[in-house]
């Protein structure tokens, strides 16, 4: 009977699911922040254990930036058209 194998930790996973949000936050925006989140939670762990996983959250994290960008944007397009359309 062999040993219970789990396979890679959940460091290599984050990475993953960092760069999976921050392709959905290229498209939407709103998943962005936790792509950003996830990748820099998955580099500081994968930062000494030696798993395959770092471009994958690199990744991540540069695909997060854009995402907020046209976030933030967005929010101030959106808040714009609020303001002037309820100060005629």
């Amino acid at each position: 009977m062999r040993p219970y194998d789990p396979g890679p930790g959940p460091a290599p996973r984050l990475a993953l699911w960092s760069f999976g949000l921050g392709l959905a936050g290229v498209v939407c925006g709103l998943t962005a922040p936790f792509a950003l989140a996830a990748g820099v939670v998955a580099l500081r762990r994968l930062e000494g254990t030696g798993e395959a996983g770092r471009p994958w959250a690199l990744a991540g994290i540069a695909l997060s930036i854009p995402g907020i960008l046209w976030l933030v944007v967005g929010a101030v397009v959106l808040l714009d058209r609020t303001l002037t359309l309820t100060t005629w």
